[in-house]
């Protein structure tokens, strides 16, 4: 099914904390890219895969941005609008964990927004997600406006969302994209008073879709989603032992 957009991504998620504390981990992960026009198609070739109902893999509207009763499509094109001023028409390739086992949760999914007919986004929308509050808030990044070399974007914004307990608001993001079609790496830098005191990245290696790959990597990682939650509390967990600082949840 080389003729697809979507596909499979496999490789690793890597934090790193220097202030007021060291603190590392690293750990494998798989992600899908879904081509919101390919949904069907790419459920339809796999048992294991379901839309709307329990499986291995399973997608559900819910677990992603707008209301109920709004496509994908919509709600993101409306964020666009919303955020930038701008209209966007084109199609949208989702950046996510599914739900494996009947369980999902993403700290961040990731919308890649082409033009009829192009190879670079114009958009990206990028869908945080925190726990144990579960909100959601989308930043979204104007390629456009962005420098960009061969597939390379770099944008620099304020935090506007609580995510940690362990990081003030008073946070300015680094964030850069390298999305090429064999691989995709997303490096996010923090900076506190210009100084970097965190980073993370998501580093991909890309796999094309096909039955035996939509069955062999779910079953790898079976637990895909729960281990995210799990290592997000054991990580927490660790540097509440090292007496780093807690910051309440905003009252806005």
């Amino acid at each position: 099914m080389t003729n697809l957009h979507s596909r499979l991504l496999v490789g690793t998620v890597r934090h790193r904390r220097f202030s007021p504390k060291k603190h590392n981990f690293c750990y494998p992960l798989f992600m899908s890219l879904i081509d919101l026009d390919e949904l069907d198609q790419v459920i339809a070739t796999s048992r294991w895969w379901s839309k709307e109902r329990f499986n291995l893999v399973s997608f559900y509207r819910r677990d992603y941005i707008g209301k109920p009763g709004q496509t994908i499509k919509f709600a993101v094109h409306e964020k666009i609008k919303q955020q930038t001023g701008k209209d966007f028409s084109g199609r949208i390739c989702l950046l996510t964990n599914l739900r494996y086992l009947g369980f999902g949760f993403n700290s961040v999914s990731f919308y890649l927004c082409y033009a009829s007919g192009a190879n670079n986004p114009d958009y990206i929308l990028s869908e945080i997600t925190n726990t144990p509050w579960n909100e959601r808030h989308c930043y979204v990044l104007d390629c456009l406006a962005a420098p960009n070399k061969q597939g390379k974007y770099a944008f620099r914004f304020t935090k506007q969302f609580h995510v940690s307990p362990f990081m003030p608001m008073n946070i300015e993001y680094f964030w850069h994209f390298n999305l090429q079609h064999e691989s995709t790496t997303v490096h996010m830098t923090l900076l506190q008073d210009q100084q970097r005191c965190f980073d993370a990245t998501l580093q991909l290696q890309s796999v094309a879709i096909n039955p035996q790959t939509l069955r062999a990597i779910p079953l790898h990682f079976p637990f895909m989603t729960l281990s995210v939650v799990f290592g997000i509390y054991w990580q927490a967990l660790r540097l509440w032992l090292k007496r780093l600082p807690v910051f309440d949840h905003p009252a806005n």
